[in-house]
């Protein structure tokens, strides 16, 4: 973490007393959602792109911002967190993040390591920006039993410096993580010369760098939801065996490379396709539910052709027809009051017809269903995952593991990843 002369000027007078506070603390280290018609037509571009939008209009300027030093929970560092508080269940954090204000580099970082869901307080870790963290558990703040979740600090008892509602959540400046996002980018972009532990490492790192940098500039608040899903849903993946596969690597480099440009774009920039993202959202359910069935059922990759039992050569599946294009001749047949092909009654059991007509009937049903109870961020994510050639049920099942991966960030989405902790954790 570094401060510029203007940002210690400005925490002169907290910094005395976070270093006082904190050498007193020493001794305790020992469903289903369906979009609503928004317009069609000339209408639609303007309300999906109104969608898009994701601001704040409290203005947090006037307060010190949140330190936002980030050190890395490694394997070896997980026995000494349980140790810290035997028994407790929680989520143990894959990286943790200082909440403190900002501070200077006398006064050690404080971080959420391990939140207890059996009750208050958490294991806190306490590190300098050149020492292993410390474990300890620690109880609430008095003031987190305010009547507000607004109100409420989610810091510990006796912290240094002032309450979390007194703190910006954006982090404070930091001119390395750009460009040690950048390198591990090019660590990425070189997965046949790197080992796995490797590319897990620069994987986390950039991913994790990009969020903060967007959280530290102002522009996280700025972003469209589905743009915040789409790094969200990096986030999770990365560090995993998913990007540890040269495939997997190289999309997970590309996607992360889009969104570090993200940080040197002007607030309110767009991930490539957001925009028509959101509208093909809208149309897919201004469609009647048999056509949205049809259409998703089809979204899926055609299996290489096999050999006849006869030996003679099969026929070619026939190419998937791009998203846009499928939703476009579904909207016209629906206009002129037509039904998608439905199995009929004479078809024998074991027709290829029939087969593959029941099989695309039951993997568009479950895909719409599962895409229908996704936030709309994601929803609008995984409908531009189709358009680039995902497969849809793919693209709509794999945000609900993504978004239960991210209770290791201290991120929780309602029923999607559990209740979260007993007081609501702060996050961008």
């Amino acid at each position: 973490m570094r401060l510029t002369d203007d940002d210690t000027n400005r925490s002169g007078h907290r910094a005395e007393e976070a270093t006082d506070r904190s050498v007193a603390l020493d001794d305790s280290l020992a469903s289903s959602v369906h979009q609503p018609n928004v317009g069609v037509d000339q209408r639609r571009q303007s309300a999906a792109a109104g969608r898009l939008s994701h601001t704040s209009s409290v203005s947090q300027d006037v307060l010190p911002c949140t330190c936002g030093s980030r050190t890395p929970v490694t394997l070896g560092m997980h026995q000494s967190i349980h140790d810290a508080a035997p028994g407790s269940v929680g989520t143990t954090r894959a990286s943790i993040v200082c909440e403190l204000a900002e501070h200077t580099f006398a006064s050690p970082h404080w971080g959420v390591v391990l939140e207890f869901t059996n009750g208050g307080g958490a294991v806190w870790a306490r590190w300098s920006d050149a020492n292993t963290p410390e474990f300890a558990p620690l109880g609430d703040c008095p003031a987190g039993d305010a009547p507000t979740a607004a109100a409420c600090c989610v810091l510990f008892d006796e912290h240094p410096g002032p309450c979390s509602p007194d703190i910006n959540p954006r982090y404070m400046p930091d001119q390395a993580r750009l460009p040690r996002a950048r390198t591990a980018l090019r660590t990425l972009g070189n997965p046949e010369v790197q080992e796995r532990p490797a590319l897990q490492v620069a994987s986390s790192t950039a991913a994790l760098s990009i969020w903060d940098d967007l959280v530290s500039s102002g522009r996280w608040t700025s972003m469209a939801e589905c743009d915040q899903a789409a790094l969200y849903r990096h986030i999770a993946n990365a560090g995993t065996w998913l990007s540890s596969k040269p495939e997997g690597v190289t999309e997970l480099a590309n996607a992360l490379t889009f969104l570090a440009g993200l940080c040197e774009s002007p607030p309110g920039s767009l991930l490539p396709g957001a925009t028509e993202a959101a509208e093909l959202d809208t149309r897919l359910w201004e469609l009647p539910a048999a056509w949205q069935v049809s259409v998703l059922g089809d979204q899926h990759q055609r299996m290489p052709p096999t050999s006849r039992w006869d030996g003679t050569a099969p026929d070619e599946p026939s190419p998937r027809r791009p998203f846009h294009a499928a939703l476009g001749a579904a909207e016209e047949q629906a206009a002129r009051g037509e039904q998608p092909p439905q199995v009929e009654a004479d078809w024998p059991t074991w027709s290829l017809r029939r087969t593959d007509l029941e099989a695309l009937t039951e993997r568009g049903t479950r895909t719409g269903k599962r895409l229908s109870r996704l936030p709309y961020g994601w929803r609008v994510d995984a409908v531009r995952r189709i358009q680039n050639g995902t497969n849809a049920l793919s693209a709509a099942s794999s945000p609900a593991g993504d978004i239960n991966v991210l209770r290791s960030y201290g991120l929780w989405f309602g029923s999607w990843n559990g209740d979260g902790p007993r007081r609501p954790r702060r996050h961008p």
